[in-house]
């Protein structure tokens, strides 16, 4: 499996892509990404979703977007009471331009106009 976050977030899989629904599953995935080997905390999810404006629900909702994504990477995602952290081997994952892992996803989520 590889995850691409350079340009698009994408994964594929024996060069098969595999589609990750939703400009929120590819927000979270980007930086569960730009963050491989640490876990990223829930805050700072709903930050990179929703800035100073979440719902009142944003915390389920980034349960639910985790748990589509682990539907979708075959529960590649771990998580404790620190947070979410992507389980695959860093070879498997594309790194973002070095001085950029925490404004990348930022910066697709505008491209995509979620800002």
């Amino acid at each position: 499996m590889d995850i691409r976050v350079r340009g698009p977030v994408e994964v594929c899989d024996d060069g098969a892509r595999i589609p990750i629904e939703g400009a929120q599953q590819q927000c979270v995935l980007g930086l569960l990404a730009a963050h491989h080997g640490a876990y990223v905390p829930v805050d700072r999810l709903i930050e990179a979703l929703w800035e100073d404006d979440p719902p009142k629900t944003a915390k389920t909702i980034v349960q639910l977007k985790v748990s589509q994504l682990r539907k979708t990477l075959g529960g590649r995602i771990a998580s404790t009471t620190a947070g979410y952290s992507l389980d695959v081997p860093a070879e498997e994952v594309d790194p973002p331009p070095s001085g950029s892992s925490t404004t990348a996803p930022r910066r697709s989520r505008r491209r995509r106009g979620l800002e």
